[in-house]
C-alpha cells in the first residue's frame, strides 16, 4: 500500500505508525513532502504530493508562504547534510518541520565540513520536530542561530549526538548579540555531550532574550566540564521570564564552585522561575545550580546530588526560611 496524499487538507492531527510516532498537524496551509530515500526525491517536484517529495528541507521552506500555517514533513530515513554556515535557512514565517518516524527511521540532520555550519533562524514562528542530529566536523559551534527575527522559534522531541568526542558540537543554539530571538522554546529535547574541548551549554545567550522556555530535556555530558554550564550561559546578558523546568542533567563535573550546573551568569538583572530539575554532577561539596545571585529568577524544589554512594539527591539551592 502506497503513500496516501490528501490534496483538500487533514481535518485533524494524523497519526502514522502508532500513538508513539510524531502528528500530522491539522493545517488550513499546504503540506510539502521532502525524502532522500523512498520515494527518492527531487528539488524539481512541486513537493506536494508524497510520492513525488522535494529532496531537501530548504527546497521545501523555498516553497512555502509566510504565515500561511504551511507545514512540511520529512519522510523516515530521509538524510542531509549541513555543510555551511546558513546550510539551511528558515526564513518563511510560521513553518512547522516535522520528522516522522522513531529510531534511526527519524530524519538524521549531519553537520559536517566546517564548524560554522549552521541552520538559521530568521522568521518568526518556526519549529522543528523528530528530528536526529549529528556533530561531525570538529567543534562545530553551534547547530542552530536565531536571529532577532526568529521569535517563537521552537525545538521539540529532537536529539543531538556528538559523532566523537572531538567531532562535535559545541553548543547547540546560539543566539545573535545585542537583542536575540523572544520566545524561544526548547522542550522534549535529549542531547549527548561528549566533546573533548571546552563543552558548551545547549543554549548560549548573546543577547537580552525574553520568554524563554526550556522544559522536560535530558541533557548528558560525558566529559568533564569544570565550572560550565550543561543547560544555559548568558553572561552578562539579560534574560526575562524564564521558566526552565522539570529538566534531567547528568554529567561528570568536578568542580561546580564557580559555574552554575544549570546556568553561567554574570548578569545581576532578570526574571523567570528554575523549577523541579534534577541534576546530577560529581561536585557534592561546592556544586551550585545558577552562578550569579543577584538575579532574581525564583528557585524552587532543584535537587542535586554528587554522591557516589546511592544517597538520594537534596535541594539545591537549600530551603529557604524567607524570614
Amino acid at each position: 500500500m502506497g503513500l496516501t496524499w490528501f490534496p483538500n487538507g487533514i481535518k485533524t492531527p494524523l497519526m502514522v505508525g502508532g500513538a508513539s510516532t510524531p502528528e500530522i498537524p491539522y493545517t488550513s496551509g499546504s503540506y510539502f513532502f521532502v525524502s532522500s530515500t523512498y520515494p527518492l526525491g527531487s528539488d524539481s517536484n512541486a513537493g506536494t504530493d508524497p510520492q513525488a517529495p522535494l529532496a531537501t528541507i530548504d527546497a521545501a521552506i523555498g516553497k512555502c508562504t509566510a504565515s500561511h500555517g504551511d507545514v512540511i514533513v520529512v519522510l523516515p530515513y530521509h538524510a542531509e547534510n549541513v555543510i555551511v554556515a546558513s546550510g539551511i535557512t528558515c526564513d518563511i514565517a510560521g513553518v512547522q518541520i516535522i520528522g516522522l518516524g522513531t529510531g534511526s527511521q527519524r530524519p538524521t540532520i549531519t553537520f559536517t565540513t566546517a564548524n560554522t555550519a549552521t541552520i538559521v533562524i530568521s522568521a518568526a514562528d518556526v519549529t522543528w520536530k523528530n528530528f536526529l542530529f549529528i556533530g561531525n566536523f570538529l567543534s562545530i559551534a553551534k547547530a542552530f542561530a536565531p536571529s532577532a527575527a526568529g521569535t517563537d522559534f521552537t525545538l521539540d522531541t529532537c536529539e543531538f549526538r556528538d559523532a566523537s568526542d572531538v567531532l562535535c558540537f559545541l553548543s547547540v543554539v546560539t543566539t545573535t548579540a545585542t537583542t536575540s530571538a523572544n520566545g524561544l522554546t526548547i522542550k522534549n529535547c535529549y542531547r549527548q555531550s561528549i566533546a573533548a574541548t571546552t563543552p558548551g551549554p545547549f543554549l548560549s545567550v548573546l543577547g537580552t532574550i525574553d520568554r524563554v522556555q526550556i522544559t522536560d530535556n535530558l541533557f548528558v555530558h560525558g566529559i568533564d566540564g569544570a565550572n560550565l554550564p550543561v543547560v544555559m550561559s548568558q553572561a552578562a546578558l539579560v534574560v526575562t521570564n524564564l521558566l526552565m523546568a522539570r529538566n534531567r542533567v547528568y554529567c561528570v563535573h568536578a568542580n561546580t564552585s564557580s559555574g552554575g550546573l544549570l546556568i553561567v551568569s554574570t548578569a545581576t538583572t532578570g526574571s523567570g522561575v528554575i523549577c523541579d530539575n534534577y541534576v546530577r554532577s560529581q561536585d557534592p561539596a561546592g556544586a551550585i545550580m545558577v552562578s550569579a545571585a543577584a538575579i532574581q529568577y525564583g528557585m524552587f524544589n532543584n535537587l542535586h546530588t554528587g554522591e557516589t554512594t546511592l544517597l538520594s539527591a537534596t535541594i539545591l539551592p537549600a530551603a529557604g526560611s524567607d524570614t
